[in-house]
Order: C-alpha cells, then sequence, then structure tokens
C-alpha cells in the first residue's frame, strides 16, 4: 500500500483494493456458494429476503489467506474473525443501514459475481455518503464497526458477496479471534 492510500484509509475509513482475487476463481466460488446458499441458507435481520451463509468453508480459506495481504494493507497485523456471505438472486433485496458487530473491526466486502451494478453506501469518518461499485474480484475494505454501510433496493438477477471479517492483532477486539468474543 503506497503511503497515499494509507492516508486515504486513515483519513476516511475505506479503501477499494482491485483485484483481490482473479475473476475465474469468483466465478468458481459462484457457482459453489449459490448452489449451497439455496439449500442450506438461511436468512438474517440486515437482509431478511436472500440466503446467507455463515463461514462457508471456501470463504473461511479465503478470509484465512487474505491475513498477510490486509496486516500489510491496514499498517498492522490482523487476525480472522469469520466470513459470511448473501446471494442476492432477486430485485428489491436491499441492505438495512448499519454499523457492524466487534468481531468486525476491518471488514472486507467481496464482489464475487455480479449481473447489474449495485454499488455499496457507507459514511465516511468525514460524515460523506459515498457510494462505490465493486468489480468482479474487488473489495471494500472499511471500519465495520465505526462507519454506517448499506445497500438500495437490488434491480438486477444475480449479486454474490463475501463480507470478511478481522480484529487487530493486538487491539480491544482481538478476543474475538475465529468469533470467540
Amino acid at each position: 500500500m503506497s503511503l497515499e492510500q494509507e492516508e486515504f484509509l486513515k483519513e476516511h475509513g475505506y479503501f477499494v483494493v482491485h483485484d483481490v482475487m482473479p475473476k475465474d476463481v469468483c466465478e468458481n466460488l459462484a457457482k459453489e456458494f449459490a448452489r449451497d446458499a439455496e439449500y442450506i441458507g438461511v436468512k438474517d435481520d440486515l437482509c431478511p429476503s436472500v440466503n446467507g451463509l455463515y463461514n462457508h468453508m471456501p470463504f473461511v480459506r479465503t478470509l484465512v489467506g487474505l491475513v498477510p495481504h490486509i496486516s500489510h494493507l491496514a499498517g498492522e497485523a490482523v487476525l480472522p474473525t469469520y466470513s459470511y456471505a448473501r446471494h442476492y438472486n432477486h430485485q428489491g433485496a436491499d441492505l438495512k443501514r448499519h454499523k457492524d458487530r466487534q468481531a468486525c473491526e476491518l471488514s472486507m466486502t467481496l464482489n464475487i459475481r455480479k449481473t447489474h451494478d449495485w454499488p455499496i453506501w457507507l459514511t465516511d469518518r468525514k460524515g460523506n455518503d459515498v457510494s462505490i461499485d465493486l468489480p468482479v474480484g474487488s473489495g471494500l475494505l472499511y471500519h465495520g464497526i465505526e462507519l454506517e454501510h448499506w445497500r438500495h433496493p437490488y434491480t438486477g438477477s444475480d449479486h454474490i458477496n463475501v463480507f470478511l471479517h478481522w480484529v487487530r492483532a493486538f487491539g480491544a477486539y482481538s478476543n474475538y479471534v475465529f468469533d470467540r468474543g
């Protein structure tokens, strides 16, 4: 990460990370996840109309595998907490405006599949509402417990995001490693 990028993360509380994962890997993960979400997925309060999966094993491997990269981007060691993914497969699905729980000190929304542009919104540290559309394979790294984030109603038919979460290794929430807090 360049000094300019590091300063942007500190000042605004978020940063777009391009090419986190190759598109062909994303598509393979998307196929497997869509199948599993259809059969064993659950509904949650933030987006009750679509199926999600907590700690789907391929995404746990991604979460753990990204620890060195995210530590570098954050400028300090981080530890993995959990992953959660959703398959937005109908129009009208949205994501309620919220802040994340303590296990999500540093979060990434990673776009795995999309048929339509569908930005995620967040309120940055300066109080500005920011809209960010992510290409497949790119992610939004942000301070999940600090910044409100949401999505407006979806107008497409097939969008998969995985939410990856870490805590600072020597921070106040380090006891949440692997979501044990």
